[in-house]
This record gives structure tokens, sequence and C-alpha cells, in this order.
């Protein structure tokens, strides 16, 4: 999530929020890449 990752100080729902709000702002081509990457397929 690079600069977008919550601070491991932040509470629980503050962090479920920002890795919504990050999920939901994905481009369908980078939500792809982003799933290909987290199977270990790379690119």
């Amino acid at each position: 999530m690079g600069d977008d990752k919550p601070e491991k100080s932040a509470d629980l729902l503050y962090m479920y929020q920002r890795v919504t709000d990050y999920l939901v702002g994905m481009t369908d081509n980078h939500a792809k890449y982003v799933a290909s990457q987290l199977n270990g397929m790379g690119i």
C-alpha cells in the first residue's frame, strides 16, 4: 500500500477504512496486477 498503509498505532476501525479506501480506489488493471502479485505470479 506504500504511503497509504495505516500506522501501527491507528485504531482498528481506521485501519479497515484505509484498506477499504485503497481497494475501492483501484482500477481494474491495477486490481489484476495486485492480485497476481499476491498469488505469486509476478508480471
